[in-house]
């Protein structure tokens, strides 16, 4: 408002004109009543965050709010930056020219107490902005005292939320507060002395400072200063903090009846209201000895989708799993043959969330130090090249004596098919493993994947149903095997072997008829060797000679496999080499011979039937020119075509070796 306007100048005068104008009147009175009711309110209720370091920030020298001649409230800018404590001096300057004017006075008192609000709201946003920062922050307890001094920060005294400590009766307190105002420059030189020196030497402290009551060990001292800019003083704050709690007349011992605390009422979590008060602590320009500091939490990053979106949505799989724990919980908990009948469902709820959340589940390992080479050499050349070609449709069960070898020869086995899928199905980036667990239970987390076979190694078999056997062993078809909670899923021509210790000669029955699973079973005297049959006729191969009985394993790199158990991942030399030669090895054990014309051609598995007409497949359109036919190339194209099966799909694949078969081909004597 212009105080200097000639209207202005004399009240008496304007007086009358407003009183016989009944709707001015009105409209002032209301403006007048909505900014004191406002301004009342928010002065007399601040912000829960509000900082109350000192007295009010607007204590009134007069007795009466109403009388005209009553002077403005006085204000403590202490701690303001230069902005608000300009306009606050600003409107206080503004009552030297309002003396007289009852309204006048008025107005301005509502200014200033509005400004005061304004501040407060201010200091709220920086306060919530402060526990916004410290949400992935922590707090670290140091046993000695640390000296920081900070030398640029953005905020002062009046924004750290400390109130004063409530009077309520029985309350205990760990942490509270003692703000001194004008301690001298010789002080401050003091403290500094005694807390570079032995921050535990309290006693030796100022008088200003000094509690009035003797610590004890269970409580530590901590002590930030402020110098002022404006005059040769310091504000010092004692930040005691206990392991003990300790009753309301104890800190006003230690604080000479000023206690303060955190504003506790400002959030919904104390942690996050302390950790914002030391951020905003370690912000504010001054020196300090402190055992508490804020660390900087690891923040796992949220993995990206496929469109590069960030999503922190659970996967379908992951829902269908909660889904399927919580209709198991329903059901079992109204089940009176279940051992959880009746129990809570909130009890049974937790415990499949820690049942889920720990790592119990058979993790895939990728190396493994030895290949098909290190088997046994009458091993290699009887039971490998029976086996190897069954493993793609069929499952493989191992018996027998322990001590033999059974599970590192079924590592290696289902090793090399592994290698053989992953080059035959141009399967790029994936890397051959195997998972071993002792239950079914164990694969039911992670889905089947075909180039990761699985290996139930050593189970109790009573336990397992049969159906739940003859599912796991269907190599050739997408399989579900109960397990807990939910059925482990293995998929289509992913390698399966269950290996057994529990054999014995007296307990094997009459007949054994497994359509599903070829067989090897490792005895004293032989080893018999199975074929997957629903025909009792089905024959048998026995072989005993070459060591077969003893070990399955070569000598030579024994060593690697034992720094393998040893948790060392060591290779022999050309192991690369031998890995190829390897694979090499099985495409030709699982390839038929048909498939094995259709490669020699060179021609793929995802382009058959291109670019080679036969006599079945007239369509296939021969060279343009006559004069091209008659090349040496084409001549000898035609001679191929001719002289080769003609091929109009695919060949199959994984076809089983005849044992009536007398012109089966042992293994490479090279690879050998």
């Amino acid at each position: 408002r212009d105080w200097d306007h000639p209207r202005a100048r004399d009240e008496d005068a304007v007086g009358p004109m407003k009183r016989n104008n009944s709707y001015f009147v009105g409209l002032q009175l209301r403006r007048k009543e909505d900014v004191d009711q406002h301004a009342t309110e928010d002065v007399e209720n601040p912000p829960e965050a509000a900082v109350d370091t000192n007295a009010d920030e607007c204590t009134s020298s007069s007795s009466s709010s109403s009388s005209s001649s009553s002077a403005l409230p006085v204000v403590d800018t202490m701690g303001w930056d230069s902005q608000w404590h300009d306009i606050c001096q600003q409107t206080t300057a503004l009552d030297r020219r309002c003396s007289g004017s009852k309204k006048r006075s008025q107005t301005l008192k509502s200014l200033l107490k509005s400004i005061c609000v304004a501040k407060r709201r201010a200091l709220k946003s920086r306060i919530l902005t402060a526990m916004a920062a410290a949400k992935y922050t922590y707090i670290q307890y140091c046993d000695a005292h640390k000296h920081i001094n900070i030398t640029d920060g953005e905020h002062s005294i009046r924004d750290l939320p400390l109130v004063d400590s409530p009077l309520i009766k029985g309350k205990k307190f760990k942490e509270f507060f003692h703000l001194v105002k004008n301690v001298s420059s010789s002080d401050y030189q003091t403290i500094v002395d005694v807390m570079n020196s032995d921050p535990n030497r309290i006693g030796h402290l100022p008088d200003s400072v000094r509690p009035r009551d003797a610590l004890g060990d269970q409580c530590k001292l901590q002590l930030v200063i402020w110098p002022h800019q404006d005059n040769d003083t310091n504000t010092v704050l004692k930040f005691f903090h206990s392991k003990a709690q300790f009753r309301l007349a104890l800190p006003k011992a230690f604080c000479a009846q000023e206690v303060k605390v955190l504003n506790y009422a400002s959030c919904d979590s104390s942690d996050l209201v302390k950790k914002a008060f030391l951020r905003l602590l370690f912000r504010i320009p001054g020196e300090m000895w402190m055992t508490q500091s804020l660390g900087q939490k690891n923040i796992t990053k949220v993995k990206a989708n496929s469109d590069g979106d960030m999503n922190s949505d659970p996967s379908p799989e992951e829902l269908k799993a909660k889904h399927e724990q919580l209709l198991w919980s329903l059901l079992n908990i109204r089940d009176k043959d279940s051992p959880i009948y009746g129990w809570p469902h909130h009890i049974v709820g937790k415990a499949c969330a820690n049942r889920a959340t720990g790592n119990s589940q058979s993790e895939p390992e990728y190396f493994f130090p030895l290949l098909l080479r290190d088997l046994n050499s009458e091993f290699q050349r009887t039971a490998v090249p029976m086996i190897l070609p069954t493993m793609l449709s069929l499952g493989l069960i191992i018996l027998g004596k322990p001590g033999i070898g059974k599970t590192p020869a079924a590592i290696i086995m289902v090793m090399s098919v592994a290698r053989f899928l992953i080059q035959s199905r141009n399967m790029d980036g994936f890397l051959p493993g195997w998972r071993r667990s002792k239950q079914i239970d164990g694969f039911r987390e992670r889905p089947g994947e075909v180039h990761i076979p699985v290996i139930l190694d050593d189970p109790l078999l009573p336990s397992i149903n049969v159906e739940d056997i003859k599912s796991f062993l269907d190599v050739g078809e997408n399989g579900l095997v109960s397990a807990r909670y939910r059925a482990a899923k293995f998929v289509q021509n992913q390698c399966r072997v269950l290996l057994n210790d529990e054999w014995c000669r007296d307990k094997e029955p009459e007949y054994v008829g497994l359509s599903t699973a070829s067989v090897i079973i490792a005895g004293d005297n032989a080893i018999y060797v199975r074929l997957a049959s629903e025909h009792q006729s089905q024959k048998i191969l026995c072989v005993s000679s070459g060591g077969i009985t003893e070990d399955w394993l070569h000598e030579t790199n024994k060593p690697h496999y034992n720094h393998y158990k040893n948790g060392q991942h060591t290779k022999y030399a050309d192991f690369d080499q031998y890995v190829e030669e390897e694979t090499n090895l099985v495409s030709e054990l699982l390839a038929s011979p048909e498939e094995k014309e259709y490669l020699r051609r060179g021609a793929t598995y995802d382009r058959w039937n291109e670019g080679f007409p036969t006599a079945s497949n007239p369509a296939t359109p021969h060279r343009a020119s006559a004069a091209a036919a008659s090349s040496p190339a084409d001549r000898h194209h035609e001679e191929a075509v001719s002289a080769s099966p003609p091929i109009t799909a695919p060949p199959a694949k994984q076809a089983r070796i005849d044992l009536n078969d007398s012109d089966a081909e042992p293994l490479s004597p090279d690879y050998e």
